[in-house]
């Protein structure tokens, strides 16, 4: 009787382990706001994910985004910046010092959340 007791439970147990997913690991991505340039320029990620922007040049830049929600920072030489990306769509940011529009200039990005 208790070999099928333990057999019964090991079976219960094993279905349960299989059936819990653990949630997705959210994805990082890291853009580097260098001297007069995004890099990467484009890029994608899921939604929930976030962006790390870290500048790493000798120029200040500023990073101001399209929808105007989230990461505005003033213009800067050093120093870290992240979204989060709560829903899909395509996400354009500028640095205003060296671009005049979101599709035009030196400093431009995009950022495609899926």
């Amino acid at each position: 009787m208790n070999r099928r007791l333990a057999f019964v439970l090991a079976v219960v147990v094993g279905a349960c382990a299989k059936s819990s997913t653990a949630p997705a690991a959210a994805h990082a991505l890291t853009v580097s706001v260098r001297d007069n340039v995004f890099s990467p320029q484009v890029d994608s990620v899921s939604v929930g994910d976030t962006v790390t922007f870290l500048w790493q040049g000798t120029q200040a830049h500023d990073l101001v985004f399209q929808d105007t929600v989230g990461s505005v920072n003033a213009a800067q030489v050093s120093g870290s910046s992240k979204r989060g990306f709560t829903a899909m769509g395509i996400y354009r940011y500028r640095c205003t010092i060296h671009s005049t529009t979101f599709t035009s200039g030196t400093m431009i990005g995009t950022i495609a959340v899926y």
